[in-house]
């Protein structure tokens, strides 16, 4: 997928570009404005998004750069037990690596042989992240892609409105004897005669 394709795939666009990044690290926050957060409600399929800010910190380490920070999110879901609208908040951590494609290719070519060979259970560990790139000068990690994808995962996908509770309603049928309910069908009794 290249650069501009992947900036179009997403409502929430904030790229760091490596060179900005020092040694020590940096810190970001970001806030959606209005529209960002309209375009996350839909691709997230709920009513709202009310609140959406992310806040990291990137570490350079050797080739690869260390992610982490947190996704804050006011958002409206809509309750599975009464239908109804209600508001949520939603925190959701970020702990990614970035690195470059062809870093990539070659760490899960590594692990796939070392599964192969059954020296390594680390199939589980979550690949890094590309470091989207147009040229050598202008490499940068694309951390709004990668917040949206993360928020999206991390919604409930069954919200239920604190204090609802799906009623059953008890018929007169639902309180006979399943068997005698089958007698019935039968047209018989339970001694068996017709």
């Amino acid at each position: 997928m290249n650069a501009k394709h992947a900036e179009d795939a997403t409502p929430f666009v904030r790229d760091v570009a490596t060179a900005d990044i020092p040694p020590g690290g940096i810190e970001r926050k970001w806030t959606a404005n209005e529209a960002e957060r309209r375009a996350l409600a839909v691709l997230a399929g709920i009513p709202a998004v009310e609140r959406f800010e992310v806040a990291v910190r990137i570490v350079p380490q050797g080739e690869r750069f260390h992610v982490t920070g947190e996704i804050a999110a006011d958002i409206v879901q809509i309750c599975v037990v009464s239908l109804e609208a209600f508001p949520s908040r939603l925190a959701e951590p970020i702990d990614v690596g970035y690195a470059s494609p062809s870093r990539i290719a070659a760490d899960a070519a590594r692990l796939a042989e070392e599964a192969e060979e059954g020296v390594s259970d680390s199939l589980d560990v979550d690949p890094d992240e590309p470091i989207l790139s147009d040229g050598a000068a202008n490499e940068r990690l694309d951390i709004g892609r990668l917040a949206a994808e993360l928020f999206i995962l991390g919604l409930d996908p069954h919200p239920r409105r604190p204090g609802a509770e799906f009623q059953r309603s008890v018929t007169e049928e639902s309180r006979i004897s399943p068997f005698a309910q089958l007698a019935a069908l039968k047209g018989g009794d339970k001694s068996g005669n017709k």
